[in-house]
């Protein structure tokens, strides 16, 4: 199942007929089967999870160059004990045959779930883009040409964060400068405060409530991808970025 996750319900709901009774679908991420659990319309079906840990663009990538491909897999919907062992086993197959060389590690579509909701939502797609920005406009703001605060607040954090996933957090911060090292222990006891984990909780605990599933129905997707895309797109960072992305990626 490759289509968006909000397609999920729809396509199996409306096109019920059409599918084997026995049929086998598998998802790339625990979220649609999570919310709708899906055995209702139909309870001979099996879902199976194969979750990669990328995006769509990078798992092509590593593909292609035989790099690194890290998943997560359930199993657990199968329908007695004895085919859960023939699932396990072809989901071990797809998931070589994919290029998958971590893994793929056992886990639940709800742990899958949430984990992927969560690292969005507090890390990925919320303070690396919007902090990286933020920062970037302040030291603009201060008379830092844009050129150079675009290398320490958005080029940087891809180098930055490739160290960190290549060697560990303990030999990241041996590796790093008695400046880095020490700003950085300032940093964190002033922005990683009590009232910030708080707020950290709250993310969580709406997506384990399942308060964030009900955000989502309320909100045009459509209308929003409009204003995100309007904001980055007149974005100064955006406009530095292309500027030295012709000169960077060749």
């Amino acid at each position: 199942m490759l289509t968006p996750d909000h397609t999920h319900f729809e396509i199996l709901s409306k096109h019920k007929e059409k599918f084997y009774d026995h049929a086998t679908f598998i998802y790339a991420h625990g979220f649609s089967y999570n919310r709708y659990q899906f055995h209702y319309i139909k309870n001979t079906w099996t879902h199976l999870l194969l979750a990669p840990k990328a995006i769509a663009s990078e798992l092509r990538f590593q593909y292609e160059t035989k790099g690194g491909i890290a998943a997560v897999y359930s199993i657990e919907n199968s329908q007695n004990q004895n085919q859960e062992e023939i699932n396990r086993k072809f989901i071990l197959d797809l998931a070589n045959k994919l290029g998958i060389n971590c893994g793929p590690y056992p886990t639940t579509f709800h742990k899958e779930c949430v984990a992927d909701l969560f690292s969005e939502q507090s890390i990925l797609c919320s303070i690396l883009p919007y902090l990286s920005e933020l920062c970037f406009k302040m030291l603009i703001a201060r008379g830092i040409e844009k050129e150079v605060a675009y290398f320490e607040c958005w080029h940087e954090v891809k180098l930055i964060v490739d160290t960190m996933v290549k060697v560990g957090p303990y030999d990241f911060f041996k590796l790093i400068s008695p400046n880095a090292l020490i700003g950085g222990e300032k940093g964190r006891q002033i922005l990683l405060d009590d009232q910030f984990k708080q707020k950290l909780h709250t993310i969580l605990e709406d997506i384990l409530s399942g308060k964030f599933e009900q955000e989502i129905d309320s909100i045009n997707e459509s209308d929003l991808r409009k204003q995100i895309d309007n904001y980055w797109n007149n974005s100064e960072l955006n406009q530095i970025h292309k500027k030295m992305k012709s000169l960077l990626f060749k």
